[in-house]
């Protein structure tokens, strides 16, 4: 068998070459393709979970959580319990964090006066996790706003824990109900 033999196909003609390397061009094109897309996803995502992050944040005047996932959903239909957790974890990083930024501004900025009220809110409510919990859970199951139960707590430097956990099943189970 000759070199031009191995070259030449079943018809007589030549191996092309180039059909193959468009092929392979294709393929890598397809894949670069769906590797763009993941990353615009995941860039939507991202940017999803700082919007509710940020208005959780802000102490007072911003859109209720549940209104911006919604908004979310109909701009961009996606997995319901995945935007729920999206949402969920979001909300709750954000009340952790003006929980924690309130802390600051009253020991900082505050008085003695509101720093002893905060101390006595402290001395009531922090022995007792498990009232805390439900009544997080209560409270988050409602339609009122967080933000304010946030703020007192954060400022009276208690424990958040056993909040957030309430908070976060409290918001799951809402969010999934609407």
């Amino acid at each position: 068998r000759t070199f031009r033999d191995a070259l030449t196909g079943k018809d007589g003609r030549q191996h092309d070459q180039n059909e193959h390397e468009r092929t392979d061009r294709h393929d890598h094109g397809e894949y670069l393709g769906k590797i763009h897309q993941a990353l615009g996803d995941f860039r939507i995502l991202i940017s999803q979970w700082l919007i509710i992050f940020a208005i959780n944040v802000i102490p007072a005047f911003a859109p209720p959580t549940w209104l911006v996932l919604s908004t979310f959903y109909i701009a961009e239909p996606q997995e319901l319990l995945f935007l729920v957790f999206l949402g969920v974890t979001a909300s709750t990083a954000g009340r952790y964090a003006l929980a924690k930024g309130s802390w600051y501004v009253i020991n900082k900025y505050g008085s003695m006066k509101r720093k002893k009220e905060m101390q006595f809110l402290k001395e009531r409510l922090g022995e007792l996790p498990l009232q805390k919990f439900f009544f997080t859970l209560i409270f988050a199951l409602g339609p009122l706003p967080s933000n304010a139960l946030f703020i007192a707590a954060g400022s009276a430097g208690i424990r958040l824990r056993e909040m957030l956990a309430g908070f976060f099943v409290g918001r799951t189970l809402s969010y999934l109900a609407l």
